[in-house]
């Protein structure tokens, strides 16, 4: 017998509660079905995940069976994963689908049957039809095209997309609604995708100025801004954060240039602006916030989040990231450093606190990382620069493999010292200073202090040295009186 494993079954509620007059009646209407067949032998874990941090799980079985059911009182669109693999997902109340995939070939094998199967059918086919066109047209291609040339293509392949909806349409009989959707959300990426040029271009083109026509901006004219129905579109909300990125990028001075906390200061400016739909603003004031969090949490936020709480009126987004901000206050500068200690290659162990008195650059790094490798000239020609000066360089492995991480230290002939954490992505430096990725350079002053836990990388080349060298004058005036 077949043994089907749930792990969760969960209630997903997008809309006020309300004491239903018939409740099992429409608990039932309001159940969502769904499960797989995962081809070739495969197991593992099957995974979806919506918006509000909705995410649900079912363990695929020997035969390649799973089963998950959940309720929802609106349409969504949600992202399902196997085997490191995603895809766009359209589910309804009522839905009961089932799915077919070979993980060896997951776009390509993806296949939907049942109540809801139309929807999800389009979005397998269409993601495989962006995929032709860019294999087709690829991005350097494109981005070395002139503007006038380049909104040519745009226009062609959006046409392409519309006219695949269009057949779609009647071959999978799709709701009028999800149709208007998805046509709204190909004229927002025709935005988003003509937006992208000056990018693309002064890349591809090694341009710092690329020329445009005078009316090439037209084009946001013709898209609304505000447009609350469209909440959850990712199209939409992709086009709307593109367009605040550009008003807040006009608004920067010579002076601010380069500074992202003005940056994000300016987008909430642009926000507060933009919008009179006070959910709207809600919204993208808590996903720019939650960016700047993500990626400046190791820097001052103090004036960005009271900037954030006088903007936005939804206590829930406000509480949520006030405490992550408050996590990463241990982690600004001039607090003192959490401390670590971990064995090097001999089984000596060192910690941070023992080498107070030395301007201490730190790297997190482990042997199967490709940027962290590539760093390592860079890693060894400031260490050189800076040999027998009042500086240590540690750097800390998050290997769980120790013999990779031993050749690695000798095949790379590194110096310093090179420690292994005991416990990978769990160690203790992980948590203490909120890593999730990697190489993660941190540096510390003589009192063992925090100057930055997110420091230049050796590959900086003036941006590190010079930051080492105002931490050596200091640490030498000091002595001096």
């Amino acid at each position: 017998m077949k043994n089907y494993s749930i792990l969760l079954i969960a209630m997903v509620l997008w809309a006020s509660c309300q004491t239903p007059e018939a409740p099992q009646e429409t608990a039932q209407d309001l159940t969502i079905h769904l499960s797989g067949a995962i081809l070739n032998g495969h197991e593992g874990e099957f995974q979806l995940f919506g918006s509000d941090d909705f995410e649900l799980k079912s363990t695929v079985n020997d035969s390649g069976k799973f089963v998950m059911f959940f309720d929802a009182v609106k349409p969504g669109y949600y992202t399902m994963r196997f085997g490191g693999e995603y895809a766009s997902i359209y589910l309804s109340p009522g839905d009961s689908l089932h799915l077919s995939l070979d993980p060896d070939q997951f776009d390509e094998s993806l296949v939907f049957k049942g109540i809801g199967s139309g929807c999800n059918n389009y979005l397998v086919g269409r993601y495989l039809l962006d995929e032709k066109m860019d294999n087709e047209m690829t991005y350097e291609m494109r981005f070395k095209l002139s503007a006038a040339e380049y909104k040519a293509v745009v226009d062609s392949m959006i046409q392409v997309r519309q006219d695949f909806l269009d057949r779609s349409r009647l071959k999978h009989e799709l709701p009028e609604k999800f149709v208007a959707e998805q046509q709204m959300a190909i004229t927002y990426e025709r935005g988003i995708a003509l937006y992208d040029y000056e990018s693309g271009a002064g890349y591809y083109q090694d341009l710092d100025i690329v020329d445009v026509p005078a009316d090439y901006y037209t084009f946001t004219n013709d898209l609304a801004l505000e447009n609350e129905g469209l909440i959850g579109n990712k199209s939409y909300e992709g086009y709307v954060d593109t367009h605040l990125n550009a008003m807040a990028k006009d608004m920067l001075t010579d002076e601010s240039e380069g500074d992202d906390l003005a940056f994000s200061g300016m987008k909430i400016d642009c926000i507060d602006k933009a919008f009179s739909s006070q959910e709207l603003k809600n919204k993208f004031l808590h996903r720019t916030m939650k960016d700047a969090v993500n990626y400046y949490g190791s820097s001052d936020l103090t004036a960005l989040l009271e900037k954030f709480t006088k903007c936005c009126k939804d206590q829930k987004c406000i509480d949520e990231i006030t405490s992550e901000v408050a996590e990463w206050k241990a982690l600004w500068k001039g607090n003192p450093a959490p401390d670590f200690k971990y064995a090097d290659g001999e089984g000596t162990e060192v910690a941070l606190s023992e080498l107070k008195g030395k301007v201490v650059y730190v790297d997190v790094w482990a042997s199967w990382c490709g940027p962290c490798r590539g760093e390592i000239p860079h890693l060894k020609d400031v260490e050189h620069n800076y040999h027998g000066r009042n500086v240590a360089f540690v750097s800390v492995s998050i290997d769980e493999n120790e013999e990779a991480w031993r050749e690695a230290v000798t095949s790379e002939e590194l110096g310093g010292y090179q420690l292994l954490a005991d416990k990978a992505w769990k160690s203790s430096i992980c948590a203490d200073y909120k890593i999730n990725g990697i190489p993660r350079f941190m540096l510390f002053d003589q009192q063992g202090n925090i100057v930055t836990v997110d420091a230049p990388r050796p590959s900086s080349g003036e941006e590190i040295t010079d930051m080492l060298d105002e931490l050596l004058d200091k640490g030498e005036v000091a002595m001096i009186h």
